[in-house]
């Protein structure tokens, strides 16, 4: 029922099922795992949910899906050596993890080592084809180092994936301008703003358009 009323964004619901659930077994991984997700839900403090991500685990080390948001809870707390570590405990007790090796790169990334997150990266692939979070990583990673064919092959074969993912548009549109494609890169910019681009990315799409078009 927790996990239903999560679902339907009735927090407030899913707390009560959580508590009940845990006055009935104060030890259930699962609970304290959705107790996280209802704390990130509610927008709690992240300490609050990695807390519970750690009491998940405490008590199932092998509970991945705490593992992986644990991760990424990390990323957004720019705590990028305790996601090392976790992901290091991830790929230790199964090494041939797409989700681990992914995330492997995304730290090595975010501490500058290129080439050791392409090995990650390729990885992550190599475990699964056509992992979208991978393939755009990847296609980042190389649109970095102005890898322009080899940025636009990940990133389209994300695309084929999910069509509509503004991120992916945004990169493809700047590939196109250093490509010379004009026509393509407007199409993707205005492709990254109808799928929900935001922020900054946002206000660049509409400069380049309006730039691209005079």
């Amino acid at each position: 029922m927790a996990v239903r009323y999560l679902q339907a964004g009735k927090t407030d619901d899913a707390l009560r099922k959580i508590g009940g659930a845990l006055s009935l077994n104060p030890n259930s991984a699962k609970a304290h795992y959705y107790l996280a997700k209802a704390y990130m839900q509610q927008g709690q403090p992240l300490e609050a949910e990695i807390g519970e991500y750690k009491k998940t685990i405490e008590l199932d080390p092998t509970f991945m899906r705490a593992r992986h948001d644990l991760t990424a809870a990390y990323f957004e707390q720019g705590n990028y050596d305790g996601a090392f570590r976790e992901v290091q405990k991830v790929l230790e007790i199964d090494p041939n993890n797409a989700v681990g090796h992914n995330n492997m790169g995304r730290v090595y990334m975010a501490k500058m080592d290129r080439s050791k997150a392409e090995v990650h990266l390729k990885k992550a692939l190599e475990i699964e084809p056509d992992y979208e979070f991978a393939l755009n990583n990847l296609g980042n990673l190389y649109f970095l180092e102005g890898k322009w064919e080899q940025a636009k092959n990940h990133l389209t074969k994300s695309l084929s994936i999910d069509p509509k993912n503004p991120g992916t548009h945004f990169f493809l549109a700047q590939i196109a301008e250093e490509q010379m494609d004009t026509a393509k890169a407007v199409e993707h910019w205005q492709r990254a703003i109808e799928y929900g681009l935001k922020g900054v990315e946002l206000s660049k799409a509409r400069e380049r358009i309006e730039a691209l078009k005079k």
